[in-house]
């Protein structure tokens, strides 16, 4: 058994505490910690009774994966909870609902959604 330290607000699962000697570590403000042998990838904490929760697969699907790169063109990713934190090329943002990606520069662009109740996803948009 594993004491997993989690987000009070999300329920992500921020890692785990247990070795021999150990001692309780000090937690950040919104933290909490519960003792489980469940794994921690797989699982999130649901934040309103503290139950422990399998991680699902996202079911968000792009309107397509290539676009124009004049800032009009757009893929929209639909299908993502809300809200949702993404990441577009290690930039952090806040989504609801769907994305709408655009982009003025011709490349490839790394999009990453990492929603505690799902499984990472990860995809790339062409732009040319």
């Amino acid at each position: 058994m594993k004491f997993y330290e989690y987000d009070t607000t999300t329920g992500k699962i921020h890692g785990n505490h247990g070795r021999p000697g150990w001692e309780l570590p000090a937690l950040a403000p919104g933290r909490a910690l519960v003792l489980t042998n469940e794994l921690q990838h797989s699982k999130y904490i649901r934040v309103s009774d503290g139950a422990i929760m399998d991680k699902q697969n996202l079911s968000a699907v792009w309107s397509k994966t290539s676009i124009v790169a004049n800032g009009v063109d757009q893929a929209v990713l639909v299908g993502l909870p809300d809200p949702c934190p993404i990441s577009i090329d290690g930039t952090e943002i806040q989504a609801n609902g769907e994305l709408q990606f655009a982009a003025d520069t011709p490349g490839y662009y790394k999009i990453i959604v990492d929603h505690p109740h799902y499984f990472p996803e990860e995809w790339e948009i062409e732009a040319t």
